[in-house]
């Protein structure tokens, strides 16, 4: 398991030589990701923390962007590994986004209440942390879990099509 966030990642010149520089993953779809992983395979440690009072960025200016940077990048993050992209995506859908459909259940009622105070209770704190906007981190959230689920869909099947779509160019991605 690895995690990196290519707009703000830091390497000591030791380490970033050690890892071969970009080069070491320029075939790499998400290259970020990749660098990451290729640290911790070569005995390196990586560490994500947030910068939000240090650093911004703007990865993405519209829905269209958002798709496609998304679409790239999901199935990839998961190191095109089906199985593992399916648990994944199928935790997500039961742990965010089923508690608040399961409101309307007479039968699971209770369940879904103490989920969706858990999830509630988790997001708030994340906001409160991240410094998130309220409404969007905590109310549109079980719908921003929706939207990823099916981005990651379109990443999957995407994927198993040869090509992913990166600023208007078509990207092949083989072997996966």
């Amino acid at each position: 398991l690895a995690a990196a966030r290519g707009q703000w990642m830091v390497f000591s010149k030791d380490s970033y030589r050690m890892l071969g520089g970009h080069q070491a993953v320029h075939n790499q779809v998400v290259e970020d990701v990749e660098f990451a992983r290729l640290a911790k395979r070569l005995g390196g440690r990586i560490m994500a923390v947030s910068g939000i009072d240090r650093v911004y960025c703007r990865m993405y200016r519209s829905a269209g962007e958002v798709w496609e940077g998304f679409t790239k990048n999901i199935f990839g993050i998961m190191g095109y590994n089906t199985p593992f992209f399916i648990i994944m995506m199928t935790l997500l859908f039961i742990c965010c986004v089923l508690p608040f459909l399961l409101l309307t259940s007479k039968t699971w009622l209770q369940f879904a209440v103490a989920a969706v105070i858990v999830n509630l209770l988790v997001r708030s704190l994340l906001v409160l942390k991240l410094k998130h906007i309220w409404f969007a981190g905590i109310i549109l959230h079980p719908l921003g879990i929706l939207g990823t689920i099916i981005i990651g869909l379109n990443s999957w099947r995407s994927v198993k099509q040869g090509s992913v779509s990166w600023k208007g160019r078509a990207i092949a991605v083989k072997g996966q």
